[in-house]
């Protein structure tokens, strides 16, 4: 996927893989070679027979730049409609804007609505950063967790009143 991005790319601006490489030697990505693009955009044959190629996150990081585009544009192409599923594992999708977001640290998941997965998302941000993010899940999600702390409230309630019931009962 992240190859035939790099590919639609690099032929868009009208540059050879050479070009690209040179580009990313002088960015100081050295290790993108024109034959480690080439076998990036195009795959190499592993032991199956499958043509593959794994992008590392200082590979994509370096395209990302080189091909003045962001990250997470070589991830979920920008032309997929915020919408449309995209699948991040075999079972899971979300929607291709819901994933930009998520993959930007701004946003959630369908699914991720516990406030346990907020704590997480937030955990070592920069306090702006997590105050932004905090506020965008309680208004994602706040309606839901409001209801959830009420319910739960009233069941207290209610274990509270059963106990003081059964206790009158007993001295009574």
């Amino acid at each position: 996927m992240i190859g035939q991005r790099v590919n639609q790319l690099r032929k868009k601006r009208g540059w050879s893989i050479q070009k690209l490489a040179a580009m990313c030697a002088e960015a100081g990505a050295t290790r993108l070679t024109g034959n480690a693009i080439e076998n990036i955009e195009y795959g190499r044959r592993d032991k199956s027979g499958r043509r593959r190629r794994e992008v590392d996150v200082s590979e994509l990081l370096a395209l990302a730049y080189v091909l003045e585009v962001p990250p997470v544009a070589l991830v979920v192409p920008l032309d997929i409609a915020d919408d449309e599923r995209f699948e991040l594992t075999g079972e899971v999708t979300a929607p291709a804007g819901q994933v930009r977001a998520w993959f930007a640290g701004l946003g959630f998941l369908d699914g991720q609505n516990s406030i346990s997965v907020l704590a997480r998302m937030t955990e070592g941000l920069p306090r702006d950063q997590a105050q932004k993010l905090t506020r965008l899940w309680f208004l994602q999600h706040g309606d839901e967790y409001n209801r959830a702390a009420l319910a739960a409230e009233a069941a207290h309630q209610a274990d509270e009143q059963k106990q003081h019931d059964q206790e009158e009962g007993r001295d009574g």
